[in-house]
């Protein structure tokens, strides 16, 4: 079995989407770098949630 560690398989630049922007916005900016969740940050820049691109789907059966 091959033992796999988080730095083989994590991007070093993360996306993050502020608390206060529009979930469009967020769902926008996946789709156009092709990712699946993004990370929320708070005004400081500390991160406060996670963006699941699942559940905003989930919320827009048929699209944003």
């Amino acid at each position: 079995m091959v033992r796999r560690l988080a730095r083989d398989v994590m991007f070093t630049l993360v996306r993050t989407v502020g608390v206060h922007d529009n979930v469009l916005d967020a769902w926008a900016l996946m789709s156009r770098i092709d990712v699946r969740d993004a990370v929320g940050t708070d005004l400081r820049g500390r991160v406060a949630g996670l963006i699941d691109g699942r559940r905003v789907c989930n919320t827009w059966p048929d699209g944003p």
